[in-house]
């Protein structure tokens, strides 16, 4: 069987420009959510997002394009941190709204190209500014868009029809998206809370990440460092609600269930899990439930990026999956931001202080809009030696 190794993965947030960046201040339980000054939240029910800085058109060098969104702007601080790619490396692109700032502008009667709006646009930027493939496409699943996209690009490469593939994934905090959310009294007043007790809302943010997957042995022959291996990956659908989850987490628990499978380990072997973790009330009590269900209720650490950087939407699981590489190279999960009192399911399965892990292999989650849900898992137990 094929071994597919993550050996490039960065990360853009409002924690940092690179994966270091954010992992420093994750252990260090530092949050970038904040105020927004972006746009007026006076109409709106929160006045919190993460913000990154410097970001807006007003302050890009490269503004004057007439293609130029805040997506290609994000994308370039991206691609300065990723080493020069395979030939013939696909680029799959991951995105729930792609270059949406480019409708806020028209929408205000300001002159702009369309071409960034769309999502099919968003592969093209990305191979502009990565030097990849033009022959990519996008996936967009709500907000289990980038690990969906991580699996797709594991089976292409597990069944030989491609060799490399760079997942980027990428979403921006707008108008257009902070109100859609507001509309439905989804945002926290107050920055988000995941698994506490007193949660009320998702906290939105931006940012992206970019993970290059490859064949173990074309990896080895390019003298490529395994930085983990994506061991096992399984999607599902519930379908019992168009934004809500199902509350017994049916499609979370057979998504993990096919992860496991794939990778051939034990649950035991579990170390750890990056859960989805937004912060709202059913997301969280879903979670909670298909963890303790599937572990048989001795599940182990658990964490939620989000009290620190925002809901990234679809390009959360991309940055998770990056921060699973950290978690594993320091043996160590990070304390939730904003978890302060816990729910009784999450005693013991959640914490606001740094634990330490002892294992291979952490499972990473995330669920959507239309009960998608998409769990892998990845390990830093290579059957092969990276080259030298």
């Amino acid at each position: 069987m094929k071994e597919i190794w993550i050996v490039e993965a960065e990360a853009v947030t409002g924690l940092g420009d690179s994966l270091d960046d954010l992992w420093t201040a994750l252990k260090q339980g530092k949050s970038s959510i904040d105020t927004v000054e972006r746009f007026d939240t006076s109409s709106y029910i929160s006045n919190y997002a993460s913000i990154i800085n410097g970001l807006d058109l007003k302050n890009n060098a490269d503004s004057s394009r007439a293609d130029e969104s805040m997506i290609t702007g994000l994308l370039s601080r991206l691609s300065s941190s990723i080493n020069p790619l395979p030939n013939d490396c696909a680029i799959i692109t991951a995105t729930t709204k792609a270059g949406i700032d480019i409708f806020d502008k028209r929408s205000k009667c300001e002159d702009n190209s369309c071409e960034a709006l769309y999502l099919p646009g968003l592969p093209r930027h990305a191979a502009r500014q990565f030097g990849g493939s033009q022959n990519g496409f996008n996936v967009s699943s709500a907000c289990a868009s980038s690990t969906a996209a991580i699996a797709i690009c594991g089976t292409m490469i597990k069944t030989s029809m491609i060799d490399a593939a760079l997942v980027v994934c990428a979403d921006l905090v707008t108008e257009f998206v902070f109100s859609g959310f507001s509309s439905l009294k989804a945002l926290s007043g107050q920055p988000c809370q995941p698994f506490d007790k007193a949660r009320s809302g998702l906290t939105l943010g931006e940012g992206a990440g970019a993970l290059l997957l490859m064949d173990s042995e074309k990896a080895i022959e390019q003298k490529r460092e395994c930085k983990g291996v994506l061991a096992g990956w399984g999607m599902a659908s519930d379908a019992a609600h168009i934004t809500a989850p199902a509350r017994d987490g049916r499609g979370l628990l057979q998504a993990m269930t096919k992860a496991l499978e794939m990778a051939g380990i034990s649950k035991a072997e579990i170390a750890g899990i990056v859960a989805h973790g937004t912060g709202t009330v059913y997301n969280d009590a879903m979670e909670m439930t298909a963890f303790n269900s599937f572990f048989d209720n001795a599940p182990p650490p658990a964490y939620s990026i989000k009290g620190s950087i925002g809901h990234t939407l679809g390009a959360a699981g991309g940055i998770e999956t990056a921060v699973c590489l950290k978690i594993l190279e320091d043996s160590l999960i990070p304390g939730t931001c904003g978890f302060i009192t816990p729910e009784d399911d999450a005693k013991g399965l959640i914490a606001s202080k740094n634990r330490r892990i002892n294992g291979n292999a952490v499972m990473t989650t995330n669920s959507g809009f239309g009960g998608t849900n998409a769990a892998l898992i990845i390990s830093n137990n290579s059957k092969k030696k990276a080259g030298k």
